[in-house]
């Protein structure tokens, strides 16, 4: 029978009469998380707390509250939520991050597992790209993006999940994860800029997730076996790419770049995204035609091929669009209709005709002839 994790506070503890703890769920170098319960409404959140300590050192504190004022603002399903910060009494006093409380494993958990599936990574970069790009226009850099930090939402790929932005960082030597000074993530997928302590920008993160999509890829974490010196060493070149999918090869390439001007920055990695397809139910059968063996034993499905837009299909569809559009737009005249001029206002009854080519006259009041002759 495995014994629970002890933290600073036990199961039932109430912080500021609201928050009940549940259970501690995850542990750090500097801070630890647990899983909790708002009384009042019943939702299950997560308290980040900084260790006994730490508390005191205002460093981490100011961190902890730019985190939290930086990502108040960001609402998006691939990141998550972050509700407030508070302080309590307790403990000599407590500051707290409240935020969301996100159900399933890791991907860094997936991977122990063996590789992810071609077609779920691209559907992990597709979300991680997205909470990236809401994260950047905040100006928000993660600077700690590893598989330990995608959470997929009930375990599933579509629902990726982005955490922790870099409060509490693990100071174990095993792990090869400091903060403070210029550097503050994690050796093995953090940028080269980012070791060297240079100026950063949103094409750091890229890096970091090329580094996750490559782990994903082969089953491992990066840089498992190899001291930090190697793991340094090798930021200067791009990795081996030739036995991963084609449909990932390139994208992953592009951005494990170990100059930051050659990766793909906010807005040109949409063009990358091409690169994925939305596998058809037919082609996702188990032995279907469609379906395909890459070399590295990964199975995968075939991208359907495009249609070709109308114009090329039909060159001349856009003018009889154009026709016929010209034909019914109201802001042209169109043809009388019978009792109305061309502008559409009414006509007298003396001057309507009707099919015949008869011109009805008002009677007079004596009842003279009705018509005559136009």
């Amino acid at each position: 029978m495995t014994t629970p994790k002890q933290g600073m506070l036990a199961p039932g503890v109430v912080l500021n009469y609201t928050y009940e703890i549940v259970a501690l769920i995850g542990e750090g170098g500097t801070g630890e998380v647990y899983l909790a319960r708002n009384k009042a409404t019943g939702r299950e959140v997560a308290i980040k707390l900084l260790k006994r300590e730490f508390a005191a050192d205002p460093t981490l504190v100011e961190l902890m509250q730019r985190e939290a004022n930086a990502l108040h603002e960001i609402v998006h399903p691939a990141v998550v939520r972050y509700y407030e910060l508070l302080r309590t009494e307790m403990e000599g006093g407590i500051t707290f991050l409240v935020m969301e409380f996100i159900r399933g494993e890791s991907l860094g958990d997936r991977l122990r597992r063996g590789p992810v599936p071609a077609d779920e990574i691209m559907q992990i970069a597709h979300r991680v790209i997205d909470g990236l790009e809401v994260a950047h226009n905040h100006k928000v850099l993660h600077r700690d993006l590893t598989p330990a930090n995608v959470i997929l939402r009930d375990g599933d790929p579509a629902k990726a999940t982005l955490i922790d932005f870099g409060i509490a960082k693990d100071l174990a030597q095993t792990k090869h994860s400091v903060i403070g000074g210029g550097f503050a993530g994690t050796y093995q997928y953090a940028s080269p800029e980012q070791i060297d302590g240079r100026q950063l920008d949103p094409r750091s993160d890229f890096y970091s997730l090329g580094a996750t999509l490559l782990a994903a890829c082969e089953g491992k974490g990066a840089g498992d076996g190899k001291t930090l010196e190697q793991i340094i060493g090798g930021k200067i070149r791009v990795p081996e790419t030739e036995h991963l999918p084609g449909v990932l090869r390139p994208l992953i390439q592009a951005l494990l770049q170990p100059n930051p001007d050659d990766r793909p920055g906010r807005r040109a990695i949409h063009p990358h995204r091409r690169l994925s397809w939305r596998p058809s139910r037919r082609s996702c059968r188990p032995g279907a035609p469609g379906r395909a063996t890459t070399p590295g034993g990964t199975r995968c499905c075939r991208p359907r091929p495009r249609s070709p837009p109308r114009w090329a299909r039909d060159p001349l569809a856009g003018r009889r669009r154009s026709a016929a559009h010209r034909r019914s737009s109201p802001g042209r005249p169109a043809r009388a209709r019978r009792g109305r001029c061309r502008h559409g206002r009414r006509l007298a009854r003396s001057t309507r005709r009707d099919p015949r080519g008869l011109v009805r006259r008002r009677p007079d009041a004596l009842g003279g002839a009705r018509g005559a002759r136009a």
